[in-house]
């Protein structure tokens, strides 16, 4: 004969094993398509990621995120060339990211996939009259396996890149 006691608790552990089991391997049963997945790293002293991050998941990105103390080795498995040294690089379907990129440019990344490891946002910016950075202008650079960088054009205003939708 079992002890009541020890059916409660496997009336209790159970459940809670059962539970614990789906929430560990939930990534494994329930995958995210990876062209909602962008994977993060920064340090705690980074200011500018979370606004970033958040971003791009109102926009039904996913982003796993990791705060580490060191991002040489996330930078090398990503193979970030080490003349580009941003607070907070990212990686999305093959490719290293650096800069704030938008939404739409991961959408046109993983719509167009050009010949590249990365994608880089340069800004230009200036003091404004009360002495403020200000972003001036950006650029997008593709970056190649050599560290070589080429302008990947904005598409035209009135094309507005892929619809939100697309890859939703």
């Amino acid at each position: 004969m079992i002890p009541k006691e020890l059916k409660i608790a496997l009336l209790v552990a159970i459940p809670f094993a059962a539970l614990a089991a789906l929430v560990l391997g939930w990534s494994r049963w329930f995958p995210v398509p990876p062209e909602r997945l962008v994977e993060v790293v920064w340090r705690h002293d980074c200011a500018c990621a979370s606004n970033w991050m958040k971003g791009l998941r109102a926009e039904g990105f996913v982003v796993r995120d990791f705060e580490l103390d060191d991002l040489s080795s996330s930078r090398k498995q990503w193979q970030v060339p080490a003349s580009i040294d941003g607070c907070h690089p990212g990686h999305y379907m093959g490719y290293f990211l650096d800069g704030h990129l938008t939404p739409a440019v991961l959408r046109r990344l993983a719509l167009e996939r050009p010949k590249g490891i990365g994608l880089q946002k340069r800004d230009t910016v200036k003091p404004d009259a009360e002495g403020k950075l200000q972003i001036v202008s950006s650029q997008l650079m593709l970056i190649d396996a050599s560290g070589a960088a080429t302008v990947w054009p904005e598409p035209p205003a009135n094309e507005g890149g892929p619809e939100p939708s697309t890859l939703k």
